[in-house]
């Protein structure tokens, strides 16, 4: 029977790429700890918005929790939960980074309403190897998402999280051979 471990960032990662530097991006430095409760917050978040008018995008991975779990892993799921605003071309997608290299889910235009929407990428297959996932690229992976915007309102991103489908190793039974009674 398949389990889930949900993975919650605990650090920032390796990604960090901001166009026009740093500028106009709330809580980008705090950013892990904005995303990683247990709980959704939409009222802690980071955003990225436009430059003087200019679109602008960036994009940030999460360290994520080591599950310390064994088994054959069947899925990994990654989660980001962003918002736009209505009537302005903002959007969001999912990133994982895995192998040295950066992937990214469906790109989402959040202009149909101003609420936040949860995004999913689901990767069968390790996405750097095209192999199963193992718990060495699960420990390795890091997660989160890149959110862009082309007028003047920002692009916000409250919450970002991993899921892993596993079916549990089987547990070692214990044997007692060649007692001398």
């Amino acid at each position: 029977m398949s389990q889930t471990v949900i993975l919650r960032p605990t650090w920032q990662g390796t990604v960090n790429n901001i166009q026009y530097g740093t500028t106009h991006c709330a809580n980008w430095d705090s950013a892990w700890e904005q995303v990683c409760e247990e709980v959704c917050d939409d009222g802690s978040y980071f955003s990225v918005g436009p430059q003087g008018g200019v679109a602008q995008y960036g994009e940030k991975s999460f360290i994520l929790s080591d599950p310390a779990l064994r088994g054959a892993i069947s899925n990994v799921t990654v989660l980001a939960r962003c918002k736009g605003a209505a009537s302005y071309n903002c959007y969001g997608r999912t990133l994982v980074y895995v192998g040295g290299a950066t992937y990214y889910g469906d790109l989402v235009y959040l202009n149909a309403d101003s609420s936040f929407h949860d995004l999913t990428a689901s990767y069968d297959l390790n996405p750097s190897t095209g192999l199963a996932w193992t718990w060495n690229d699960i420990r390795a992976l890091e997660a989160g998402s890149r959110l862009g915007c082309t007028n003047i309102v920002d692009t916000l991103c409250s919450w970002v999280y991993g899921i892993v489908t596993f079916r549990p190793a089987a547990r070692a039974c214990s044997q007692i051979i060649g007692l001398p009674w």
